[in-house]
């Protein structure tokens, strides 16, 4: 799927605003998108609405496609997953929508303007090539420490034990918590609950990642409304379990 987004990015041809930039670069990583706007609310702080609205976006793209990972992974997973995505990415896009308004409504930050009137462009967001060899190796090294890690815990201190591992799987990328999630569910040593919690705790220690980066290199305007934004869509998830 990351891939998916990269060749888009690739061939599609050049940006042609932060909408776009946003949807295809949360399909290849919303963790870059996070950092590329980050670092555009310091260069241009007057355009926080627009480049929130951008980040809401991209964000909100990351639960569908979480989902469609976890589909083909272990279907009974991803059934008990719906809800709680479903209510994340249903949220996302009334948050989107929201900034979206305040960005057109809000005088002071009006967008930039380019030497023919048109709005200046958006710079494109910088992803690693899909066929460099060494990130792969990074993340599929990490994947099946995360994998054995996961599984040697489930085995030795029970089920809550994955819980704490699926955090810290989180901080790498959501999907290296789905394979173990899904195999500790097909051989009966965690609950179908404790699997959707673990995906989404994974989703959620993400989210601190990216807020502790954007925090590095962005505004503190831009990084209070990220903060806001995640926790609104925990809600959304803890309704979703709930439910």
């Amino acid at each position: 799927i990351s891939y998916v987004g990269y060749f888009l990015e690739k061939f599609l041809g050049e940006e042609r605003g932060l909408v776009y930039t946003a949807i295809l670069g949360g399909l290849a990583s919303t963790t870059a998108v996070t950092l590329h706007l980050a670092r555009l609310s310091k260069e241009r702080p007057e355009q926080t609405p627009g480049l929130m609205r951008g980040f809401l976006i991209a964000s909100t793209v990351q639960f569908p496609r979480t989902f469609l990972i976890v589909v083909l992974v272990n279907r009974e997973l991803a059934m008990a997953c719906a809800l709680p995505l479903a209510l994340m990415t249903v949220t996302g896009i009334a948050m989107a929508f929201g900034a979206g308004w305040l960005a057109r409504h809000s005088k002071p930050h009006s967008p930039a303007v380019g030497v023919d009137g048109a709005p200046a462009a958006v710079p494109r967001v910088e992803h690693s090539n899909p066929f460099q060899i060494r990130p792969a190796l990074q993340f599929g090294a990490l994947f099946t420490l995360v994998v054995f890690v996961s599984k040697a815990a489930a085995d030795r201190a029970g089920s809550q034990a994955f819980i704490g591992t699926s955090l810290l799987g989180g901080l790498v990328d959501v999907a290296t918590v789905v394979a173990p999630a899904s195999d500790l569910l097909k051989a009966g040593t965690i609950m179908i609950g404790t699997a959707e919690l673990a995906v989404l705790l994974a989703l959620g220690s993400n989210a601190v990642l990216k807020a502790v980066l954007a925090a590095t290199t962005g505004t503190w305007a831009f990084v209070l409304r990220v903060s806001v934004a995640y926790l609104i869509w925990g809600a959304a998830a803890c309704a979703g379990l709930w439910i």
